[in-house]
């Protein structure tokens, strides 16, 4: 669960923006933001862990 924690957002967060009518560019930039986090975050958890 921790590594879990370490995972970037869901993509279908812009699939569901996008058919509720909600912002899907700005969904799109946290997902991104994410992804770019997580480069961090995952081998950071996963050295701290072993």
């Amino acid at each position: 669960m921790i590594t879990m924690a370490a995972m970037p957002a869901a993509a279908n967060t812009v699939i569901f923006a996008e058919q509720y009518g909600a912002d899907s560019k700005l969904a799109s930039q946290i997902v991104f933001v994410s992804t770019i986090g997580s480069l961090v975050t995952i081998p950071l958890i996963a050295t701290v862990m072993l």
